[in-house]
């Protein structure tokens, strides 16, 4: 990490003294966006070795009072943010993203503060609604008009879990990816959830609906399935 960081201050001087050449940086708004432990590094270990939470880093500068702001976000924000803070706008939408009134919000549930994160209901999305559809092939999970690609974290997918939570109405809640069932079961069990599974780089693949258990009454299991269409799934058929 040492080593990265150092990399990393390098990179971005160059990239803004490059940058004051053709802007005025006085009128300029400049995104960092990054994720920890994204990679390895000298101090991987330490790190691995705690609990780890995630948490936006949002920095203003130049000038503006200093806040925490406790309530969870969504990376979405940052950018209507930024635009607000640089008076390009006064309000504005972008994608599911809106500006920092979503950071005062007081979820009352789980489902609702999703909602609260997005700037449209885009992702109304139920399972006992919408159809369900799943290429094998293709690595691609489509739900009602939105498609979920398989992947490992943003890249190509080896082998693991990728999976979609569900609330107990069906309601789409969010979307995870593991190296395995073990790794998500203490935290997840029970809970409404489809998911993708290739155990081994070169195993095959599987597509479970249903609660996340070791009781395999609990779910539909799927395998060597090519393409799969799943529709008319009913909300007594997983009981909690």
């Amino acid at each position: 990490m040492d080593t990265a960081l150092s990399c990393t201050d390098f990179q971005i001087g160059a990239f803004i003294d490059s940058l004051s050449e053709i802007v005025d940086l006085d009128n300029t708004v400049i995104a960092v966006f990054s994720d920890h432990l994204a990679m390895r590094n000298s101090h991987w270990s330490q790190l691995a070795a705690n609990p780890l939470q995630r948490r936006l880093l949002f920095m203003v500068m130049d000038g503006e009072r200093a806040e925490e702001v406790d309530t969870p976000i969504s990376h979405y924000e940052i950018g209507p943010t930024l635009l607000a803070k640089a008076n390009a706008v006064s309000s504005i939408n972008i994608g599911f993203g809106r500006t920092a009134g979503a950071m005062l919000k007081s979820p009352v549930d789980e489902r609702h503060f999703r909602r609260a994160l997005y700037a449209e209901e885009s992702l109304d999305l139920n399972l006992f609604r919408d159809q369900l559809t799943v290429d094998e092939t293709a690595l691609l999970i489509t739900l009602g008009g939105a498609e979920f690609s398989i992947t490992e974290n943003g890249g190509p997918f080896v082998y693991g879990i990728y999976m979609l939570v569900f609330d107990n109405d069906g309601q789409f809640l969010d979307v995870l990816y593991a190296r395995s069932l073990a790794d998500v079961m203490p935290q997840m069990r029970g809970k409404l959830v489809a998911y993708f599974e290739r155990k081994t780089r070169d195993g095959e693949q599987s597509f479970t609906v249903g609660r996340l258990s070791p009781d395999p009454d609990a779910s539909r299991h799927y395998s060597q399935f090519g393409s799969l269409e799943i529709i008319g799934i009913r909300p007594d058929e997983f009981s909690d």
